[in-house]
């Protein structure tokens, strides 16, 4: 790093459920793989609903889905089209279901997004907007606020191909709620995340990436296909292991193809003696997978292990 700042820490990434009804479904698949899994709320503007699975190292996976138009018209008392075309634009509206964004911890009150557009210029590869207030009501009735910063939109960048960032304006604690984070697979926290881009435009992402994680992009080798870089966890002693990676095989390309730039890739550090029967040993979990859900790799510890 260029700075004797940690790096930036990451607070949680999302999965898109699709349709609505499939919510329920991902939780309880997600349970039985050994996940305590929370049910979140619907956020302010009525138009998506959560589920949240919280890790030891503060980390969160927000497994995210549209709320069906019939029950949200019955709240914001709209009409049927005018719900429909205010969701159409959304930032998440046309995304495949799967891992579809990351968000790390922070923003504009700690001058990181500030930091970022003065270390990119006016002509580089990221830039952010000015935060822009979120809440989500719990299903006990309490209102949870945040500021989010979104990355300034480019031609040919989709979202979550670079971060966004979210601070708290109620208490985190009550946005994260940690409920001991026992979960029965013996998961730690975030092992690992494996960014995947097309490879004309892998130099322009992996320079994002430094510009956000306040890395000289000189110094950084792209000729092996690869780039790691790291992040940290609002409660974790280790880094978090960040590949950035180019498309360079026929299954990545039609990955690419389908689902867009951005996160390819989520590992978890599991207990080794607790892990799902559907989860190989370092191999990508496979109900998940059949089910066309994101790629999640599991990676086993030794009791009393931590993360990488």
């Amino acid at each position: 790093m260029t700075s004797s700042a940690p790096p930036a820490a990451l607070d949680h990434l999302i999965h898109l459920i699709s349709p609505a009804s499939a919510l329920e479904e991902a939780l309880q698949l997600y349970t039985s793989l050994g996940f305590v899994v929370q049910r979140g709320g619907t956020h302010a503007d009525q138009l998506t609903t959560n589920c949240l699975i919280t890790l030891a190292d503060g980390v969160y996976l927000e497994l995210i889905a549209f709320v069906d138009p019939e029950q949200g018209c019955k709240v914001t008392g709209e009409t049927k089209e005018a719900f429909e075309e205010r969701r159409n634009r959304h930032w998440w509206w046309n995304r495949e279901m799967g891992w579809i964004d990351v968000c790390l911890l922070g923003g504009a009150t700690d001058g990181r997004t500030q930091a970022i557009n003065e270390r990119a210029g006016p002509n580089g590869s990221i830039s952010y907007q000015q935060p822009i207030e979120g809440a989500r009501k719990t299903y006990e009735g309490n209102e949870i606020r945040w500021k989010v910063t979104f990355p300034t939109a480019k031609p040919g960048v989709s979202r979550g191909a670079v971060p966004f960032w979210c601070e708290d304006v109620t208490p985190r604690e009550q946005r994260v709620v940690m409920m001991g984070n026992e979960h029965p697979n013996g998961c730690t926290g975030v092992a690992s995340l494996t960014l995947l881009f097309d490879e004309d435009n892998f130099q322009q992402r992996v320079a994002a990436w430094a510009a956000v994680l306040d890395v000289d992009a000189q110094k950084l080798k792209t000729t092996s296909g690869s780039v790691r870089l790291h992040l940290s966890s609002p409660h974790g002693s280790s880094l978090i292991p960040l590949m950035l990676k180019r498309a360079e095989d026929p299954e990545e390309r039609d990955w690419l193809a389908k689902y867009g730039e951005g996160v390819y890739e989520v590992g978890i550090n599991a207990k080794a003696g607790q892990l799902p029967a559907s989860a190989p040993p370092d191999g990508v979990e496979r109900t998940t997978m059949d089910k066309g859900y994101g790629r999640l790799r599991f990676h086993p510890v030794m009791n009393g292990g931590g993360g990488q």
